[in-house]
């Protein structure tokens, strides 16, 4: 696709969208309040300051939300998926960019995003996000995989992730999850106060 959505989005619209269009549980809003305070998606400068402030959130920022609940979920740390989210965010985000325009047109309209979780996800040419244990040599690197080098690990492949004596990375399906998480933003419902609906426009 050649064009990356714009997105104004509030914080029920995204946790509703990380959620399977469905209404959020606590553990999600738990997880999302925290990761927010450990820096996850806003920096400082974003978040304002002042109780009338509201936040927007953008691709960025949902995708970013989406990446880190997908480890969470998979038992990595949120301080963990925090710290890498933070500290190499630059480049993810440019990761995320390319991704986005790696996919056909109408990734957004799939069949198994419109079964919210009843057909496996078959998404071509995915890309995994994977992060270097913190004990290895190249600690903290960050790389773009494909399904095919992802396979040739020795360890835990079955439900993508990587184990490290007590320690888990989940190796992040990025498409997956980024066309998941904008394809419900398109269509998730107005939260109270009456803010705005999620309005989606092109973005070049």
């Amino acid at each position: 696709m050649s064009q990356i959505p714009r997105l104004q989005l509030t914080h029920g619209q995204v946790a509703w969208s990380l959620c399977g269009g469905q209404p959020p549980d606590k553990r999600t809003l738990d997880a999302l309040r925290y990761l927010r305070q450990l820096g996850v998606p806003f920096t400082k400068d974003e978040l304002g300051v002042g109780r009338g402030n509201r936040l927007t959130y953008t691709f960025d920022h949902l995708v970013e939300c989406a990446v880190a609940m997908y480890a969470i979920r998979r038992a990595t740390k949120p301080s963990q998926a925090a710290q890498f989210l933070v500290l190499e965010r630059n480049a993810l985000r440019k990761m995320y960019r390319e991704a986005f325009h790696e996919c056909p047109e109408g990734a957004l309209d799939a069949e198994w995003i419109k079964s919210r979780g009843h057909i496996v996800p078959t998404v071509s040419d995915e890309r995994f996000i994977r992060v270097h244990d913190r004990y290895a040599e190249t600690s903290g690197k960050i790389e773009l995989m494909t399904m095919d080098e992802v396979m040739t690990f020795k360890a835990g492949i079955g439900d993508l992730v990587e184990r490290h004596s007590n320690d888990i990375y989940a190796l992040v399906p990025l498409k997956r999850v980024m066309l998941e998480a904008v394809a419900l933003s398109r269509i998730a419902p107005v939260t109270p106060p009456g803010r705005p609906a999620a309005r989606l426009t092109a973005q070049t």
